[in-house]
């Protein structure tokens, strides 16, 4: 039993990671009889119901792996779920934002997520290297990028 615990891992998947899945890049029926764990928070379910038809096909990719929705670890105005969300700051958010370059609008979203991953022990896979730089300069090696994900399946 032992070592069935030590093969098993927690991932938080970002929205750009199951958007790969959903359009192929990793078959998520590769990971169906994985013993690993797989999770989300509200904000990518709200991201994805957001893709209109498109939320469908990345909602059926979320029942493939089995992804468990877990307690954003941080509250913010505009788009954090008052009842899906703890209140208050997280830990390394500010610090995670200051090393974003990017400007998309998603990115306090993203580090949001980062957050809950580093604050429950997830590793996140994403398919954003300046959050993956964000991430293992907090935590090394609790970010890995899709490929780096998809090889070792």
């Amino acid at each position: 039993m032992s070592v069935w615990l030590e093969s098993m891992a927690e991932y938080m998947l970002d929205t750009s990671t199951i958007g790969e899945f959903a359009d192929g890049q990793v078959d998520a029926r590769d990971l169906y009889t994985s013993s690993d764990k797989f999770f989300i928070t509200h904000i990518q379910e709200d991201e994805l119901s957001a893709a209109g038809s498109y939320s469908r096909i990345l909602n059926n990719v979320l029942e493939v792996v089995d992804a468990s929705s877990v307690t954003a670890e941080e509250f913010r105005w505009g788009f954090s779920a008052w009842d899906r969300s703890k209140w208050g700051k997280g830990e390394f958010t500010e610090d995670m934002l200051n090393q974003m370059d990017s400007d998309d609008g998603n990115e306090l979203k993203d580090v949001v997520i980062a957050e809950t991953a580093i604050q429950n022990n997830y590793t996140l896979v994403t398919h954003d290297d300046e959050l993956q730089c964000a991430v293992n300069k907090k935590t090394p090696g609790k970010a890995i990028s899709i490929s780096d994900f998809a090889s070792r399946i």
